[in-house]
């Protein structure tokens, strides 16, 4: 016979599970259908704690559509080597903060490297990782 704790701590978790799995899918229905260009990513370090560079770790169609960037050509790689030159914009820099700090920051820049005018909100979702919108 199993014990009620049991049985109880079992469906709590199945529980838990599904409304994971239900977060999961309703993020990345977000993802998919918003109408602003929505990336994630991992801020690169040096040895001194400086931001240096960041990679790709996630983009929607509407990033794509915005930056002219595919995601299945710059997932999982740097910045630095999607975008030569990229380091000379204070781009890095001020995601960095961000993704250091989980200080939000809103601005207007052109993107010399994609020849584009921008309206970027950026935020932290944890130490080292951060979220731009377009």
């Amino acid at each position: 016979m199993t014990a009620p704790h049991s049985v109880a701590s079992a469906m709590s978790r199945n529980r838990a599970q599904r409304e994971l799995a239900q977060r999961e899918h309703d993020f990345r229905l977000l993802m998919e259908n918003a109408i602003s260009g929505i990336a994630i990513h991992d801020i690169v370090l040096d040895g001194e704690g400086r931001p240096v560079d960041y990679i790709f770790r996630d983009a929607n169609r509407a990033f794509e559509e915005h930056t002219g960037l595919k995601g299945k050509e710059i997932i999982g790689r740097r910045v630095t080597e999607v975008l030569p030159g990229i380091e000379k914009a204070p781009f890095i820099e001020v995601y960095g903060q961000v993704a250091l700090t989980g200080e939000k920051v809103s601005f207007e820049t052109f993107s010399e490297p994609l020849g584009r005018h921008f309206s970027i909100n950026a935020y932290s979702t944890g130490v080292g990782r951060f979220v731009t919108v377009f």
